[in-house]
């Protein structure tokens, strides 16, 4: 019997939960640097270096200030890096150790902790000199030589001098130039643009900050690590967030806790509820007003309490829900259900196919996740096997399909926009990333490991012959390897290994593999894929191995160069049933 076995790639991701025998060829037992897509798989771009520090100290705080102005926070400094000026500022070198920092920004403010010391604030300050009329607050304010602009959000005024801390900045103010504002107020700029950092005096020492609305919430904190505590809302006067006493009143701030629970690591809005991830377990709450004898008051009303294996930190909002990392997998939470009603529950595995055996070797200290919009992907970065993080899970959202990347050591995920960038878990550099096809100048090595299913599980098989067909660079070169269990079970690596090119075939051991490009009758569409610069190639050739049981087919490559793997199909041979006779009959 002769069966012609055809795969359009693993589209379904990683399925290593399951027996591999028994598996469609839809689903891989490792993909490696692939990202699952509907017409195959596509090698995934790499990393480019943007900007970095001398040294090896992992970065624990990456996020957006403002266009092209990044916060950084490593080894007990918070520095701010200005790509438009390729400029390094130091705002604080003497943060108490830690373990790592945290942070949020706030329109044209930044708030940051480290988990031993109060948070802080961060804002751009502007010093004048020679003032020949008040500024105001709200105003607009303009540079009389440079044409810049922004909007004045406080005035420390000391008389002729003073400092403005100003926000939506356009241009570069110019030292020495008349600045004034949309009214009256004017005076000389002495100094250039500054950044400063304020301590939060009045806010609780804690692990992490997360900013929802108008209000900032302080989580871990060093009382009581399972709890978070709120600030007052923003009533838009500045400096913000100054204000966290707890109280009934509408505005002003407040707290909740689950001790069960154990240490907070995330904190996210779902819906209405604000959703705290913790070590033991999660609950939710909902700031609630209530009228009291016609007085609007406050009150902290928790919508459920669950111990389980909770969640680590970097749990992120999407448009589908919330998405959490615990010992278990990646978790999807569309609700954060009620605690009287438990079957409210709304939160789902969606890692089933790799299992929880899969995640055991995971350290999730310093996991992170992003949503990527472009590519409709969820990744998670982690440390397997490693005191690093040096592994990237990924789920394409559609396909519900998992792969992985290797070679980013990524302590920290953040965005500009809808451009992912990372954090090094291995020294002081920040990255593009899906950048080019080089990992910051190195080759990118792919694996695509799949079995064919055979007739039965007890016949003796010959392989005839393989087609392949994809999108390749001229100069790509991917190797087909052929790996099989025998007529006694065991297996053999490397049984035949081929060699496909774009435009030249080439084999180990027989010469009719090549390849050729072919057009819309092998082709299809590659809706939101670049395929500039790549050929169309289908290819083919005759392994003969004979006398298998089962058969295994890798596709490897390792270039600075992309491609698209479509599909193969494989001719199989069933021949003669394997006999065998080592079932003992019992008495």
């Amino acid at each position: 019997m002769t069966k012609f076995a055809t795969s359009t790639m693993p589209r379904k991701g990683m399925n290593v939960e399951d027996t591999s025998q028994l598996l469609s060829m839809d689903y891989a037992l490792n993909l490696m640097n692939y990202i699952p897509k509907r017409y195959g798989l596509q090698k995934r771009a790499g990393l480019e270096n943007i900007f970095e520090r001398v040294g090896a100290n992992p970065i624990t705080l990456l996020k957006e200030y403002r266009t092209g102005v990044w916060v950084i926070g490593y080894a007990g400094k918070i520095e701010i890096y200005d790509t438009n000026i390729s400029t390094w500022y130091t705002l604080k070198d003497d943060f108490s150790a830690g373990d790592g920092f945290d942070g949020d920004d706030y329109g044209d403010y930044f708030i940051t902790t480290n988990g031993v010391e109060r948070p802080y604030r961060l804002s751009m300050t502007l010093a004048y000199d020679t003032q020949t009329a008040n500024f105001a607050t709200g105003l607009k304010m303009t540079g009389a030589t440079s044409g810049a602009t922004a909007t004045i959000l406080e005035d420390t005024d000391a008389g002729a001098t003073g400092t403005l801390t100003i926000g939506n900045i356009v241009g570069v103010f110019q030292d020495d130039e008349i600045i004034t504002d949309s009214a009256t107020g004017s005076a000389t700029v002495n100094g250039v643009l500054v950044y400063a950092i304020t301590e939060l005096s009045n806010a609780p020492i804690c692990g992490g900050i997360k900013i929802i609305g108008a209000r900032c919430f302080a989580f871990r904190l060093e009382e009581d690590q399972s709890a978070v505590q709120f600030c007052d809302i923003d009533d838009g006067s500045n400096p913000p967030f100054d204000d966290w006493n707890k109280s009934t009143a509408v505005d002003e701030g407040g707290s909740a806790n689950y001790r069960n629970a154990g240490a907070a690591r995330s904190v996210v809005q779902l819906g209405p509820a604000t959703v705290v991830f913790s070590d033991n377990g999660f609950y939710a709450f909902l700031i609630h007003q209530l009228d009291s004898a016609g007085t609007l008051k406050k009150i902290e009303v928790i919508q459920n309490y669950t111990e389980d294996y909770g969640g680590a930190r970097g749990a992120i909002e999407t448009p589908v829900g919330v998405f959490y990392m615990n010992e278990a997998g990646l978790w999807q939470m569309v609700a954060a259900g009620q605690t009287d009603v438990p079957m409210s529950k709304q939160q789902y595995l969606t890692s089933t196919l790799l299992g929880s055996k899969y995640f055991a070797g995971i350290n999730q200290t310093s996991a992170d996740l992003v949503h990527d919009v472009n590519q409709n992907c969820i990744f998670i970065t982690c440390a397997k096997n490693s005191a690093f993080n040096n592994l990237i899970i990924g789920m394409e959202m559609d396909l519900k399909a998992f792969f992985t990347f290797k070679n980013w050591n990524i302590n920290r995920f953040a965005k500009s926009g809808q451009t992912i960038y990372g954090a090094s878990s291995i020294k002081t550099s920040v990255y593009k990333c899906f950048d080019g096809y080089a990992d910051d100048g190195f080759a990118i090595g792919t694996e695509c490991y799949y079995e064919v299913p055979m007739n039965g599980l007890f016949f003796a098989n010959q392989l005839d012959e393989t087609y392949i067909a994809g999108l390749l660079s001229p100069s790509s070169e991917l190797s087909i390897i052929y790996d099989i269990y025998n007529l006694d079970g065991d297996f053999e690596a490397a049984k035949e290994t081929y060699l496909w090119s774009a435009n030249t075939g080439s084999s180990e051991s027989y010469d009719e593999w090549g390849s050729a490009e072919y057009g819309s009758a092998f082709g299809g569409a590659y809706k939101g894929s670049d395929t500039d610069g790549l050929v169309e190639s289908f290819a083919g050739g005759s392994p003969r191995i004979s006398n298998f049981q089962r058969l295994r087919i890798k596709i490897k490559g390792e270039d600075q160069l992309p491609h698209i793997l479509t599909w193969m199909n494989t001719k199989i041979t069933q021949k003669g049933a394997i006999k065998r006779r080592n079932l003992v009959k019992s008495d």
